[in-house]
């Protein structure tokens, strides 16, 4: 290794620990301010009350008609759990066309974005689908969009989510395709019933 090799391996290894270094220190200089709006996005706002109350059993009838002239039901159970006071965790074990159907979602609600925010696997994509939306009627009715391959093409396809709850037992939702012009389609429906 050559005397320069050394030298600039030498000088790049010094910058190397005063940055590693000031990141370290970095928290330490956060002002005020940042800590503060970092604090108070972390509690829970109504939006985030209102997906908590969400949390416990459902049994699930779920209609699929984007083929009107075939639809295709299924029935199952949701069950949704809290993580902390800012999200819930749902898991939906369902039979679809004869066969089990697992899906696994996680909702909250973004304070900084004034949005809610989910995402959504299951045993029948190899994608994950995330969607975004907003609440009226202190949350009892969120439409959300998002975007997935569409299980027929493969193509990316644009859905619009129209989520109610009309009482603290009941919730239905009825899903849409929407095509690049902006043409919706029913896709799904669906009712879940809490379990007493």
């Amino acid at each position: 290794m050559t005397i320069r090799k050394i030298i600039v391996l030498t000088l790049a290894s010094t910058f190397f620990a005063f940055a590693v270094f000031g990141l370290v220190q970095e928290p330490k200089a956060r002002d005020a301010a940042a800590t503060s709006a970092e604090a108070q996005a972390a509690e829970p706002t109504p939006h985030h009350l209102a997906i908590q109350a969400l949390a416990g059993v459902w049994d699930s009838e779920v209609e699929f008609v984007a083929d009107p002239s075939a639809p295709m039901k299924s029935r199952g159970v949701e069950t949704i759990r809290p993580c902390g006071d800012l999200w819930v965790v749902g898991d939906l074990e369902a039979d679809f066309m004869g066969a089990p159907f697992r899906g696994h979602w996680v909702a909250g609600f973004d304070a900084k974005k004034g949005k809610h925010v989910g995402v959504w696997v299951d045993s029948m994509g190899d994608f994950l689908t995330t969607s975004e939306g907003t609440c009226e009627a202190k949350c009892a009715k969120i439409r959300s969009e998002m975007s997935m391959p569409d299980p027929a093409t493969g193509l990316p396809t644009k859905f619009r989510e129209i989520a109610e709850q009309p009482n603290a037992d009941t919730r239905t939702f009825q899903m849409f395709a929407v095509s690049p012009e902006g043409k919706e389609t029913l896709w799904m429906k669906g009712t879940y019933r809490r379990r007493k």
